[in-house]
């Protein structure tokens, strides 16, 4: 498994059932104001950072020629079992009806996590459903509904935030078998962001393939809040009436979508 690390290293570990995790492999980027070579240029942190009255790497580290330090945890050669950390959740549901006419129904669901083992794996997680419908006659029918479900790890250089969010309303009329007639609408928002890290060059982004950093890159800010964010507006009708066999059938669809996104890769698409 990986874990996320400051400026985008990552932390390759297995873990004993005692739950301490010794740390197999990682990796560790520079960057950040201040850096000189004699700090080098922060990437030496971590599991890697020099040891007070030393300015000496520790056993495991090397500096490699692209300015990254590696580490390599010599006391692990073979693969330890895996241990999963629990997820705690807690359940809820209510169903209402204050009257013939109106049903409620209610589902909550409340979690935590131990551990995230990715940049957006939640730590607390949340959903909220409530559906309702309402029938004021025989041949009318009202119907709205709430979905929420809510992700987070918003811990410093990690900022991870999701929530996907659904709200709808729809209502029938039936009042005789040659007429019908249906309204209905629905609002979608979806949203995610994270922490992310990049070499930026001072002329845009830098090619996967490692090159050594000079010390002005190196004093750059490596790191920016990743987000997505999509918002849709969907709108239905549909009139039925038929005063003679042939049916005749108007219906109208209407959908409109809008959002936005970092972009960090011009051949990312935009999307809907």
């Amino acid at each position: 498994m990986t874990e996320p690390d400051y400026y985008g290293g990552t932390v390759d570990y297995y873990e004993h059932t005692n739950h301490i995790p010794p740390y197999a492999s990682a990796i560790y980027y520079p960057g950040g104001a201040g850096g000189t070579a004699a700090n080098y240029y922060f990437a030496a942190r971590g599991l890697c950072a020099i040891p007070s009255g030393s300015k000496t790497l520790p056993a495991g580290c090397t500096l490699n020629t692209d300015g990254t330090i590696s580490y390599a945890n010599p006391a692990l050669t073979t693969p330890l079992a895996w241990t999963f950390h629990p997820r705690h959740a807690a359940l809820a549901g209510l169903t209402v009806r204050p009257i013939d006419s109106l049903k409620i129904f209610a589902d909550f669901q409340f979690g935590y996590n131990d551990r995230a083992f990715t940049q957006i794996f939640p730590r607390q997680f949340q959903s909220y459903k409530i559906h309702a419908t309402y029938k004021p006659r025989l041949w009318a029918t009202i119907d709205g509904a709430i979905d929420i479900h809510e992700n987070r790890d918003n811990v410093s250089n990690v900022n991870a935030l999701e929530h996907g969010r659904t709200y709808s309303f729809g209502t029938t009329l039936t009042r005789d078998p040659s007429f019908a007639f249906s309204l209905g609408y629905s609002y979608t928002d979806l949203h995610m962001q994270s922490y992310i890290c990049m070499r930026d060059t001072g002329f845009g982004i830098a090619p996967m393939r490692p090159v050594r950093f000079s010390a002005a890159q190196m004093r750059s800010r490596l790191g920016a809040t990743s987000f997505y964010s999509n918002k849709q507006h969907f709108a239905y009708g549909d009139v039925m009436w038929k005063p003679f066999v042939e049916s005749q059938r108007p219906w109208l669809l209407r959908n409109i979508c809008g959002g936005d996104t970092l972009f960090l890769n011009p051949r990312i698409l935009g999307g809907t």
